[in-house]
């Protein structure tokens, strides 16, 4: 997990930099999404004995778009509100994400759980599980100390069904990633230079309007 550690912190400190440089976030949030969907889409093809290549290099993709998103999220929230609202919108933007960080913990329990118990059973049908060595998919969190006391066949058995459903979680947060990334394509183009573009016509009114006084 060290490479998604140490890429996240500069991803989002240099989306920030050009975010700030560019006054826009639109394109860069759907970039951010399609690295987000190629890293989990790769991740959903591992399986028991992966290469560290394939490791590393999925890890790389989704946390460059997870670095991406952190300014870029709150670039989309603020740049669509009022001055005055831009604090509120700013504290809902977290309640927000520890709202869907909890959602994404049940989710992906959920997920996992389902797939373990019909892979398990299938497994099971097909004699390579025998039934006293059964676990049910609420018994796969506490799992690994168990199956390490099994035949080596049926452990093999058992490293395939707990890869399979951590990819099947993958996919999940995929399709997820998709959605996100189609919100933000239609997202409008706001401009993050909102605030002193008010500021510059509030100064050219008050200079016409005393202009006009003159006159």
């Amino acid at each position: 997990m060290l490479p998604s550690t140490l890429i996240i912190p500069p991803s989002a400190a240099l989306t920030g930099l050009l975010m700030t440089r560019l006054a826009r976030f639109k394109h860069l949030n759907a970039l951010a999404f399609l690295f987000f969907i190629g890293g989990l889409s790769g991740l959903a093809t591992l399986r028991v004995h992966p290469s560290r290549a394939q490791q590393i290099g999925y890890q790389l993709l989704f946390s460059v778009g997870g670095g991406m998103l952190f300014p870029g999220r709150l670039m989309a929230v603020q740049a669509s509100q009022r001055e005055e609202d831009v604090r509120m919108a700013t504290a809902l933007v977290s309640f927000g994400t520890s709202l869907g960080q909890a959602f994404g913990v049940a989710m992906g329990s959920t997920t996992f759980q389902n797939v373990w118990d019909i892979l398990v059973k299938r497994d099971v049908r097909n004699g390579k599980i025998p039934k006293n060595l059964m676990l049910e998919g609420d018994q796969a969190a506490r799992s690994a100390e168990i199956i390490a006391k099994f035949p080596e066949a049926v452990r093999e058995v058992y490293r395939n069904i707990v890869a399979v459903s951590i990819a099947r979680v993958w996919i999940v947060c995929a399709v997820l990633a998709g959605v996100g990334f189609v919100a933000a394509l239609i997202s409008r183009n706001l401009s993050l230079d909102k605030g002193s573009k008010v500021v510059d016509e509030k100064v050219m009114s008050a200079a016409s309007t005393s202009a006009s006084s003159e006159a």
